[in-house]
């Protein structure tokens, strides 16, 4: 029953803002075989939060609270219950969901985001809000996935989550480290290689790449640094991030985003993980 209900969850996201009475109503995403996967929040009094998570003939009860800026609870039935955390921005909501970890709390490793659009006709359905300051701007975001000429951006390809993760991306630069070594009695080596990612909203990429290595041994020490950097296209188009070095042949990327304890965001890509850059 847990495969059934995190099966619904499709997509990704950036995370927003805003009121808590801006959660109550009924969201809706369509799955590409076409199926619509529902959520429906309603007004439990005192901040409290109840309603219903459906799709694919499976329906599940939702509690929570809403304060503020966000919303958390639990989604469950038939045994089974999941966390959850909700973010919403005018007439789009962003849900994580986690699967209960050791101790007990919500396992981040593993979470699913999930993208639902409110329901045409809600009657609670809010005013669009003005797009966050470090977003690219509205008329920039088709040249931040086209990634040049023949890309979709130009032919509709682009889609409302797109979007959304496009304004994630673009918003900050992205830092990755690693590190790699060995140590015996007489003698230890290691090297620690840092990167910087910048996605501009122009749909170039730019990377650097630092690797600094230390040897010690009888002889004695040495320390040696390389640097490197490199500049190529991206795009995200249909959920999917993917990479050119001229604009013509693209290559997808594997790419999940999650999203930590803080609710900070952590790309994973092709098995890296990023962080926002300090």
């Amino acid at each position: 029953m847990r495969h059934r209900l995190l099966t619904l969850l499709v997509g990704i996201a950036v995370a927003s803002r805003a009121d808590a009475q801006g959660f109550l109503g009924r969201w809706e995403v369509r799955n590409a075989q076409g199926s619509i996967t529902s959520l429906v929040l309603t007004d439990g009094g005192g901040g409290k939060l109840g309603g219903t998570f459906s799709g694919n003939g499976n329906s599940f009860e939702v509690t929570g609270s809403a304060a503020g800026e966000e919303a958390s609870g639990s989604i469950a039935g038939r045994g089974m219950a999941l966390f959850f955390q909700a973010h919403v921005k005018g007439n789009t909501l962003l849900l994580v969901v986690a699967e209960p970890g050791p101790g007990g709390v919500p396992n981040l490793s593993s979470a699913q985001q999930v993208i639902l659009n409110r329901a045409t006709g809600d009657a609670m359905a809010a005013a669009p809000a003005r797009p966050p300051a470090a977003a690219a701007s509205p008329s920039a975001r088709p040249s931040a996935v086209a990634g040049g000429p023949g890309g979709a951006g130009g032919a509709g390809g682009v889609t409302e989550m797109d979007r959304r993760m496009i304004q994630l991306l673009t918003a900050n630069a992205w830092c990755a480290f690693g590190f790699s070594g060995s140590q015996s009695y007489s003698s230890s080596s290691g090297t620690t290689r840092t990167e910087r990612v910048v996605l501009a909203p122009d749909g170039t990429a730019h990377s650097n790449q630092r690797s600094e290595s230390a040897n010690s041994g009888a002889n004695g020490s040495v320390t040696s640094q390389n640097d490197g950097g490199s500049t190529g296209r991206w795009r995200f188009e249909n959920g999917v991030l993917a990479f050119s070095v001229d604009g013509l042949a693209w290559q997808p990327a594997a790419f999940r985003m999650t999203f930590n304890s803080n609710g900070s965001p952590i790309p994973l890509v092709g098995g890296k993980e990023y962080m926002v850059c300090p």
